[in-house]
């Protein structure tokens, strides 16, 4: 059984209504990882960083940092590749 096996299961894994607590939960510990490490770069670096995000998925994390001026600043280029259908509206 593949994880994308049919379709069905490819849109009910990117709607937040069919995701658990515990997965969700999931990912907001994941982004909250992903500022700490972006921000421990930026300073050590101390200037904007490149990103490079190849995924499965509907953008969310590049919506968010997006959405967070300061931490968006932090980030000189973010370059996205997801592979997905119909769920990708959004890349800055």
């Amino acid at each position: 059984m593949e994880m994308y096996d049919n379709e069905n299961t490819a849109h009910k894994s990117f709607d937040e209504n069919y995701l658990s607590e515990e997965l969700l939960q999931a990912q907001w510990a994941e982004f909250i990882e992903l500022k700490k490490v972006i921000t421990e770069i930026f300073l050590k670096k101390g200037s904007p960083i490149t990103i490079l995000d190849i995924g499965i998925g509907n953008a969310r994390i590049v919506k968010h940092l997006y959405a967070i001026p300061e931490m968006w600043d932090m980030i000189e280029l973010y370059d996205g590749t997801w592979l997905c259908r119909n769920m990708c509206y959004f890349i800055p």
